[in-house]
């Protein structure tokens, strides 16, 4: 543990995690400060939200009587996002998106090893956080309930529509890039062995960022397992986000305690649409 602080309500740590492998995380814990309901063993949650947001996604969410664990992500983005400027990147932003799910799984690890956790354990993943959640999710079966929020599948769809490189050539060498370099965290690829552990999925019909054949993309590769729900929300993603972070985070926390992976029945979770 690197440091920790204090609030009424709950206690934050930030923590260095390392694998046997050497991989390593930063991280923040934020647990209730005191003792749930007479349990001294509660519900954790894994949140990998947007890229900015990282490890600080665990002050996001306004709820009591759980575990939050976030991470931040094990790669940095050029300052530019010009074609040769992620050309030039390519190799090291292939590795920190190949670490990204490990990453997670390391998370996964120190949760379930807790003991202060029930073993009840669910993911959280927003944004840029779908991919690496989805295939966290599916790799790991102690998770026992997902929420992806705002997210899709089909990558290099998702990357062409919100990127121009200005002919379309450049457009189909950006796509041919971005699909090598996410090829390892592809949705698509991971999301039907999530069944039949049960799925919440968010997106939104007037996102600005995730197209919705993106978004089909998502809900066709999770099957029959994922309760879809489509929310009249801006696009959520940044740390200057975090009250839509939070809304959201709070909704899918509720879905989980409906269906015995969360807070319990009376505990406190804000209001997700209000």
């Amino acid at each position: 543990m690197l440091s920790r602080a204090s609030h009424p309500a709950f206690i934050l740590e930030d923590l260095r995690l390392t694998a046997t492998s050497g991989l390593e995380a930063r991280c923040a814990l934020r647990r209730p400060a005191a003792r749930v309901a007479g349990s001294p063993r509660v519900p954790a949650f894994l949140l990998a939200a947007g890229y900015e947001a990282g490890r600080h996604a665990v002050t996001f969410p306004d709820v009591d009587g759980v575990i939050l664990l976030a991470c931040d992500y094990p790669f940095a983005l050029p300052p530019s996002l010009g074609l040769r400027d992620v050309a030039s990147a390519l190799p090291r932003l292939r590795r920190g998106v190949i670490d990204t799910p490990p990453t997670l799984l390391l998370a996964l690890d120190y949760l379930a090893r807790r003991p202060d956790v029930d073993g009840v354990i669910g993911v959280v993943g927003a944004s840029v956080g779908v991919p690496p959640a989805v295939v966290a999710s599916a790799l790991d079966r102690r998770v026992q309930a997902v929420a992806l929020l705002y997210g899709g599948a089909d990558l290099p769809v998702l990357f062409g529509a919100n990127f121009d490189f200005g002919s379309p050539v450049a457009n189909r060498l950006a796509r041919a890039i971005v699909g090598v370099l996410t090829r390892p965290v592809e949705p698509a690829r991971f999301a039907r062995r999530i069944a039949p552990r049960p799925v919440l999925v968010v997106n939104s019909p007037t996102d600005a960022y995730i197209p919705r054949a993106s978004a089909d993309a998502l809900h066709r590769a999770l099957g029959v397992s994922a309760e879809i729900r489509w929310l009249p929300l801006e696009h959520v993603a940044a740390f200057y986000e975090r009250d839509l972070l939070a809304r959201l985070t709070a909704l899918a926390l509720q879905w989980f305690g409906e269906r015995g992976a969360g807070p319990a029945s009376g505990q406190s979770v804000s209001e997700a649409t209000g």
